[in-house]
């Protein structure tokens, strides 16, 4: 009965640790996608290779908000949203946070940002 009781008060406590985001919305306007790739030198006896090539792939939405283009980078196989699509996310300091298609809440960087003028 007590550790019900303390994994309920675990669960309350967690639940109002959760951060309170800014949320915004903004129309995708550009999807662009973009290969990363390291080639990494490894040590022989450690059952790998001399010589490895990793691959990293990138998709870069652009949104404008509040008089501002930004470029918004997610490391995915795939891209999560489509240009034209309507992007509920939060921006703080030099990430942003958005939520998939299951309502699992993701980070990605703020590549770029430029204030849009007139």
């Amino acid at each position: 009965m007590i550790s019900v009781m303390f994994m309920a008060a675990l669960l309350l406590v967690w639940r109002r640790a959760e951060k309170k985001r800014d949320w915004k919305e903004a129309k995708i306007l550009d999807v662009k996608a973009e290969k990363q790739t390291d080639f990494r030198t490894g040590d022989p006896r450690s059952g790998g290779g001399l010589n490895s090539v990793v691959e990293t792939q990138y998709y870069i939405y652009v949104v404008n908000l509040d008089g501002a283009r930004y470029e918004l980078s997610e490391q995915n196989t795939k891209p999560t949203f489509n240009t034209g699509d309507t992007l509920r996310f939060a921006i703080e300091k030099k990430n942003w946070f958005y939520t998939d298609k299951k309502g699992k809440e993701k980070k990605g960087d703020i590549v770029a940002r430029k204030e849009i003028k007139g």
